[in-house]
């Protein structure tokens, strides 16, 4: 009975097993097939195994799996109807919600729309005011720079309006509302008027513009000519914008297919990734290679969507980074592609080749280049600073790379008898100018400069002289994560538009607290009894000299009192001390306000002289000691003979004992680098500052030698005058060179 019921069993249960799970698989899911399949043959298993121990009869067997089988059809309907409900529920909720969002966009597009609108007109309005007060002012020969304020709000005003109708025009592209007027173009000419806009703008820049046409007219060609323009705009001002560090050659190429038109914009600027050319054209997405550029990721993207509105494709090659980019544009020719009829085509042939935004460009160049570098860094400094520490009298450093804002601010801080600025519109100069110029405080522009300010911040805690100047950060969008990234007490975030009273009070502020503590500094600077600066002092100085980006001679003169000592043990101390008063005062007379004069200890006095070489060094000490000489010659000091030993160093004069003891190929390169060059600027300020103590200590062996005496006759040397008394110490010869008051010039080694 076992034998035949179990292969009963089995048959049975698996046929039950197959026709209820392929109803199953027709009905649901393969996971639920799978379920259902493993849960009947598991119950015929257990029938299997079962039915012998408890004498299961067939009949008992085919109820008890029919109950199964009801039971779990039921599970199944059950699930499916709850499956079914939640999937109902979920579809129409994700419909109600792609309505809303798309009635939100729509509201969203018509709300940017209308309020560009709105700030068209009074924009408008704002320009041709500018204008007639332009001409007036010039007609009436009145004060020039009211003339240039009102340009500069006029220009404003137009690159605003400008800005504003792109985003009309990407709202109503949004909603398929964007007209066009298309005609028929003459492409040559609107091209070469185009080209010539631009090159001639571009003449005094350091760019190869290059222009390849047909030799034929193009026929047939059909498209709206000002977005046209738009587009071709927005591809020339991008390589001129994301140009590298090399001459940048730029080159439009028109070619007539038979069926379109290939209009090519290629440069040899940044170049693209792989990467960066497929996310190049979505909206508001900013490339990684980009960062260091102004713009927000609309332009590219805006211009796909007016040749996609065109009918017509863009296509982008890269061979990589510091490659260049080609981006070629096709259109077809006709109109027909563009689904109009014959009559809607603009007749109007008067303006087949107009420039509708010529204005525009010269405004976008002119921001974007100025005539010579003298104009992205001005120096204007008219203040003597014979009180160092006022604070109207502070050197102020404005960045920002529109030359505008950064005219506005100067105004703003003239009106309150500010004086003294450094004025840059490129930010390549905003380190250089920190070394060479040490201002006391730094206003740049956040979005402009976000990515300098880490950098700078390094610059100004690696710089004794620097450590406490503040930066101003002006931003027209702060958050928290801005404030927390840059947090840092020498950090002031200004919000923009600036007020003016809240601008002049921080600077203020900020320029009080500042000198006041440069002002407790400097006395710790100086030497009480000479006025002349303190030995650390004097060598951090030098170093800022030697941190600059230039290339000029510096010499230093070491020097000091000869048998001072006796001076000291005849006269006394106290009279020792007015002699080093009169050389002190003698120095700070004769040295120029830029030069540094330092006790360095004792009776030894260092002298740093900018740009003069070692025969204007020579001059120099000669014009000292004539003024030690006047001064001495008018006090109760002038029986007492003084004299001085000299020891000379010059950068240019031991330019290659330096390159040779520090391995630096070519000293000029190292002060000035190359663009090219990677530089590790912590590693060449450290070197710097070598060779400014290896200057000091080649002049100080030049010191020694100068007051050395030597014996012709035997080579015996010494400082000690006692030794050369009766003649040489040593062999007793009255042939000996006499040290003291006496110049030497640090010898080539």
């Amino acid at each position: 009975m076992y034998t035949k019921n179990v292969f009963l069993y089995y048959v049975l249960g698996f046929s039950l097993t197959v026709i209820v799970s392929s109803t199953f698989i027709l009905w649901r899911p393969l996971y639920f097939y799978i379920l259902t399949t493993l849960s009947l043959l598991l119950i015929a298993c257990e029938i299997i195994i079962i039915s012998p121990v408890i004498n299961l009869t067939t009949f008992h067997i085919l109820i008890f799996y029919g109950i199964s089988l009801i039971f779990l059809n039921g599970l199944a309907v059950n699930f499916r109807y709850l499956t079914a409900k939640k999937e109902f529920f979920n579809q129409k909720e994700l419909e109600y919600s792609k309505q809303e969002l798309l009635k939100i966009n729509s509201f969203k597009n018509r709300f940017y729309e209308n309020v560009t609108n709105e700030f068209i007109d009074p924009l408008a309005n704002i320009s041709a005011s500018c204008k007639y007060c332009i001409d007036y002012n010039c007609n009436k020969n009145l004060n020039f720079e009211v003339t240039q304020t009102f340009d500069n709000i006029n220009r404003t005003a137009l690159i605003l309006t400008s800005k504003l109708k792109k985003y009309i025009e990407i709202s109503k592209i949004n909603t398929s509302q964007l007209p066009l007027n298309i005609k028929k173009i003459n492409l040559q000419s609107f091209i070469t008027n185009l080209y010539n806009i631009y090159k001639s703008n571009l003449q005094y820049e350091d760019i190869e513009f290059t222009l390849s046409l047909p030799n034929e007219d193009i026929e047939n060609f059909y498209s709206d000519q000002e977005k046209l323009e738009q587009i071709i705009n927005n591809l020339l001002s991008n390589s001129i914008k994301f140009r590298a560090n090399q001459k940048l050659k730029l080159s439009i190429e028109v070619e007539d297919r038979i069926d379109n038109i290939e209009i090519s914009i290629k440069d040899n600027g940044i170049g693209l990734s792989k990467e960066d050319i497929s996310n190049l054209f979505i909206r508001y997405k900013k490339l990684n290679t980009y960062d260091k550029y102004a713009g927000y990721g609309i332009g590219l993207s805006h211009s796909k969507e007016l040749i996609t509105l065109l009918n017509g494709y863009i296509f982008v090659h890269s061979d990589g980074k510091n490659l260049g980019s080609t981006f070629t544009i096709y259109l077809p020719k006709g109109y027909k592609h563009l689904n109009i009829n014959e009559s809607e085509i603009n007749k109007d042939e008067d303006d087949i080749a107009k420039i509708y935004e010529k204005e525009y460009i010269e405004l976008l160049l002119n921001k974007e280049f100025t005539k010579n570098s003298k104009e992205k860094i001005r120096v204007l400094i008219p203040s003597k600073k014979n009180n160092h520490f006022e604070y109207k009298k502070s050197i102020i450093l404005l960045a920002d790379d529109d030359p505008y804002i950064i005219e506005i601010l100067k105004n703003f801080l003239l009106k309150y008898g500010f004086e003294n600025f450094i004025l840059i519109s490129d930010k390549s100069y905003l380190i250089s100018s920190i070394y060479d110029y040490h201002p006391d405080i730094i206003i740049c522009d956040f979005k402009e400069y976000k990515n300098k300010i880490t950098e700078l911040q390094k610059v100004i805690l690696n710089s004794p002289n620097l450590s406490s100047v503040t930066i101003v950060l002006l931003s027209s969008i702060l958050n928290n994560n801005s404030e927390e990234k840059f947090n840092n007490e020498n950090i002031i975030f200004l919000n923009k538009p600036i007020e003016e009273k809240k601008f002049i009070d921080t600077i203020s502020f900020t320029l009080k607290h500042y000198m006041t503590l440069k002002k407790a500094i400097n006395k710790s600077n100086i030497d009480f009894l000479t006025g002349n600066l303190n030995k650390n002092t004097a060598i951090n100085e030098f170093n800022r000299i030697l941190s600059k980006r230039t290339f000029e001679n510096i010499s230093v003169i070491f020097f000091d009192v000869d048998n001072f000592k006796t001076i000291n043990d005849t006269y006394g101390h106290l009279i020792g001390d007015e002699i080093l008063k009169i050389v002190g005062h003698s120095l700070n007379i004769v040295t120029r306000k830029y030069d540094i004069a330092c006790r360095y200890g004792g009776d030894e006095f260092l002298v740093i002289l900018q740009d003069c070489n070692v025969n204007d060094s020579i001059l120099f000490i000669d014009k000292f000691k004539n003024e030690v000489n006047n001064i001495k010659s008018l006090s109760i000091f002038n029986d007492i003979t003084l004299t001085f030993s000299f020891g000379i160093s010059s950068l240019f004069h031991n330019k290659d004992e330096i390159e040779r003891k520090f391995e630096i190929n070519d000293l000029r390169e190292f002060f000035i680098p190359s663009k090219d060059s990677k530089i590790d600027w912590n590693k060449n300020n450290i070197l710097r500052e070598k060779i400014a103590n290896y200057l000091i200590k080649i002049s100080d062996d030049a010191l020694y030698e100068s007051k050395t005496s030597f014996c012709n006759n035997c080579g015996f040397s010494s400082k000690i005058n006692f030794d050369f008394i009766n003649g040489c110490k040593i062999c007793g010869s009255k042939e000996y060179k006499k040290g003291r008051d006496k110049i030497t010039i640090s010898s080539q080694l």
